[in-house]
């Protein structure tokens, strides 16, 4: 019966994530492939969706000036006793991330962003030559659907453009303290950073709907963009703190 509530939730669970299309290579008639090309490489920063069930993944691609971020989330259920008790993700970065026109690069994996003619509907992707997890054979690419919703999102915390934006100085300067404060364990906190017992920190994001705290130790986690972040927010913290 156990095993059965833990398929029913793996499917309630991913049913309301991202409408996924089947797009492994053997799927995919290559004569409905083109390539996306932007006027923008900002154009191509979103949250790009892979696999299926537990095994599905997200690379989020960030762009800022000159970083750009592939960040890819997966994960597990976390099982004690038989019972589910959450969802634990895991975040790897990926490194030497380059966008030259629509092509695709880093230490991972290469791939090329295109557009996928699928039911009469044109369909972003980022088509990846290795998926995280290789749901067809060995050496064939999978498509990732693209959505930029992930740009917009506002459940994961007050400050969550930290993630995607390099937060200029003057803006950091028009926060108080106590914002700046929460705007820089918000970074950690999203992470599942587990805050020091009983602290101000832990009160307060423990009062948070989107936050669960799994880590002692997040720093793995974090991108370029978010450390740079991170230093300019200490930065401005102590100028206030004089």
């Amino acid at each position: 019966m156990k095993k059965i509530i833990l398929l029913l939730l793996l499917s309630s669970y991913y049913g309301n994530t991202f409408g996924q299309i089947w797009t492994a290579e053997a799927n995919v008639d290559k004569s409905n492939l083109s390539p996306w090309i932007v006027d923008q490489i900002d154009e191509y920063e979103g949250a790009y969706f892979y696999g299926e069930s537990e095994a599905e993944s997200e690379l989020t691609i960030s762009i800022a000036g000159d970083l750009i971020i592939a960040q890819l989330e997966n994960g597990e259920w976390n099982i004690e006793n038989e019972e589910v008790i959450g969802w634990i993700s895991n975040y790897i970065n990926y490194t030497n991330v380059k966008i030259e026109g629509n092509k695709f690069y880093s230490d991972e994996t290469n791939g090329e962003f295109v557009i996928y003619l699928h039911d009469n509907k044109s369909i972003k992707c980022l088509k990846m030559n290795n998926p995280p997890v290789q749901m067809s054979n060995d050496g064939e690419f999978e498509l990732g659907p693209f959505s930029n919703d992930v740009l917009n999102k506002r459940n994961d915390g007050e400050f969550f453009q930290t993630k995607f934006e390099i937060i200029d100085y003057d803006h950091l300067n028009s926060l108080s303290l106590g914002e700046l404060i929460i705007m820089r364990n918000e970074i950690y906190a999203r992470y599942g950073y587990i805050f020091s017992k009983n602290g101000a920190m832990a009160l307060y994001f423990e009062n948070q709907e989107w936050y669960n705290g799994v880590y002692k130790n997040i720093d793995s986690f974090l991108t370029a963009i978010e450390k740079r972040n991170l230093i300019n927010i200490q930065k401005i913290e102590k100028e206030k703190q004089k």
